[in-house]
């Protein structure tokens, strides 16, 4: 059987303390794994894992090796990696999450696109408002927009998301056009799950006001939102990258355009930021570079 693999194993393993968890994270049945590790500690003449019915922890021998199988590991990626002609075509299947409302009104400017570009690269994206785990959808990464990653992840910020207040003429001209944050009272506001009863934070210089409100609409899908605010329902904060083309054709206007709403990072996270196939790396590569274009 495969060395590189029962190392690869063994790795998993060590990091997840069971052998349980190890299958399932690999995709291989628990006896597999077992058989796998045996393999190893085989090959090196010693045992490598303390066994319990509790738990499974490192030997003195198997601290030793840990160290050793990394190494073999990274040198074996970059062999795979190296051993690529630069002539050949990139190719492969790349599984990425992201919001349903970032995949729907970025595919034109960014997936599109690549996918031209690179024809022997496959596609396969995962959209959800929910935040996905990444070893159990089986992702090479997700696209997250928040401030709050969870501590110890694995990830690259790509740029910042810039929010603003819209609304239709229609309803603007009909409700009055507010000219200062107490105007927002007046108005119907409306907003996505995470922020519906909380306070709208607004900045003008070195000015900041907050408005506390209630959602008169509100939704976890940000493109019903948009929908709403497009139907003349009422005012709501919406990223740039989602309205930027509503804002251009003046079928939405930005509400209050001299206060800057709260930033949000836009991230990249992985399981691992080692081990990633080359034509992941490329989209990520293509991705930091052309976002960095886009004025969110």
């Amino acid at each position: 059987m495969d060395r590189l693999t029962a190392i690869q194993v063994f790795l998993e393993v060590a990091k997840t303390g069971s052998f349980t968890k190890a299958a399932d994270n690999l995709s291989m049945s628990r006896p597999m794994v077992t058989r796998y590790v045996g393999i190893l500690e085989d090959w090196v003449g010693t045992s490598l894992l303390q066994r319990t019915t509790r738990n499974v922890s490192l030997t003195s021998s198997g601290e030793m090796y840990l160290e050793k199988c990394r190494q073999i590991q990274d040198i074996a990626f970059d062999i795979e990696v190296n051993s690529k002609s630069a002539l050949d075509e990139p190719k492969g299947v790349i599984r990425v999450a992201s919001s349903v409302s970032f995949a729907m009104s970025q595919y034109r400017e960014l997936i599109a696109p690549f996918m031209e570009r690179y024809p022997q690269i496959s596609i396969d994206f995962v959209v959800t408002d929910r935040q996905v785990n990444l070893i159990e959808s089986k992702v090479d990464f997700a696209i997250r927009i928040t401030n709050s990653l969870d501590p110890g992840i694995v990830s690259k910020q790509l740029g910042v998301c810039h929010s603003c207040l819209v609304a239709t003429p229609k309803y603007l001209k009909a409700k009055g056009t507010p000219r200062k944050v107490e105007d927002l009272r007046k108005h119907r506001l409306m907003a996505h799950d995470h922020f519906k009863n909380s306070k709208l934070s607004l900045r003008k210089g070195d000015r900041q006001e907050e408005l506390s409100f209630t959602s008169a609409f509100s939704s976890n899908e940000t493109l019903l939102l948009l929908e709403a605010a497009t139907q003349d329902l009422g005012i709501t904060m919406m990223p740039r990258y989602l309205v930027q083309d509503h804002l251009k054709s003046k079928t939405l206007v930005e509400v209050l355009s001299d206060w800057s709403l709260p930033e949000f990072g836009l991230h990249i996270v992985f399981t691992n930021r080692k081990f990633i196939a080359p034509q992941v790396r490329l989209f990520i590569d293509y991705l930091s570079a052309e976002i960095k274009k886009q004025n969110w």
